[in-house]
């Protein structure tokens, strides 16, 4: 899963809006739009403060992420 799937799925696993996942973490509305629209990709220092916005832990929120190549293998 890529992390704008991620990211979209923990998203609607809560039920809550984008605007209420900015609220939690910080990160404007308008990044996460793009980020799940696959328009650009997080700093690792934005991944952590959306996993604690999910309440996860950073290896949590990591954890079904692939990466680019690994599909290929």
């Amino acid at each position: 899963m890529t992390i704008h799937d991620t990211i979209r799925c923990y998203r609607y696993d809560l039920q809550i809006t984008q605007a209420e996942l900015s609220r939690r973490t910080g990160i404007s509305q308008r990044d996460i739009s793009f980020w799940e629209r696959g328009r650009g990709d997080p700093r690792i220092s934005d991944c952590i403060r959306l996993a604690r916005g999910f309440g996860l832990s950073t290896a949590e929120f990591l954890s079904d992420l692939t990466l680019p190549g690994e599909d290929d293998e």
